[in-house]
């Protein structure tokens, strides 16, 4: 399946609370001034396989199960405020944003939304994990009218331990009707 486009992403703060917009529900979808995907690289999907050898020869490999699951994510002006929640940043009485020793990003939900090459909605969800940060980078204005630089954000998935998803680490949904039961399972929505 090729995928085309990246339309938007939605994330949820897994708090335990009923899923509300802006609060634990947070959507990225180019609107000004809210931030806009660019580009999502997804990997260890599969696990490395295990050969075990005998009688000089590869006698048996076993491949089970997911590696390292992680979305690289490529973002455009994502809000500082939504930034500092979903990487569990400290902010102050005074307003002051703070990182340090105890900086403990929450859990999180993720899906991300495309098509296929024929037009049918796509969502890729991540039942479970946590967003980081590696770097902020600033750079000195030329002259020139400055392009807006893409931030960096990880999402490193874990396996879900709720009801019918455990042990699960992504879905994925192809079609209006599949695509709105996999934003259910990733608690973007309540349960209908």
């Amino acid at each position: 399946m090729s995928l085309v486009g990246f339309k938007k992403m939605e994330i949820r703060v897994l708090d335990g609370k009923e899923p509300t917009e802006n609060e634990n529900v947070f959507s990225v979808a180019g609107v000004q001034d809210k931030g806009a995907t660019q580009t999502a690289n997804i990997t260890g999907l599969t696990s490395e396989p295990q050969k075990t050898y005998g009688s000089d020869v590869a006698y048996f490999s076993t491949q089970k199960g997911v590696g390292d699951v992680k979305a690289e994510l490529g973002l455009i002006d994502l809000p500082f405020d939504l930034q500092s929640t979903i990487l569990g940043r400290a902010k102050g009485e005074d307003g002051v944003v703070t990182i340090g020793a105890d900086t403990t990003a929450p859990f999180c939900s993720l899906t991300l939304f495309s098509t296929t090459a024929q037009g049918e909605e796509v969502a890729i969800g991540f039942f479970k994990g946590q967003f980081s940060m590696e770097s902020i980078e600033i750079e000195t204005l030329t002259g020139e009218n400055p392009e807006l630089k893409t931030e960096s954000l990880t999402f490193t998935a874990l396996a879900s331990d709720d009801g019918d998803t455990a042990g699960q680490y992504v879905g994925i949904g192809v079609g209006k009707a599949t695509v709105d039961t996999l934003r259910q399972k990733v608690k973007l929505t309540a349960a209908a």
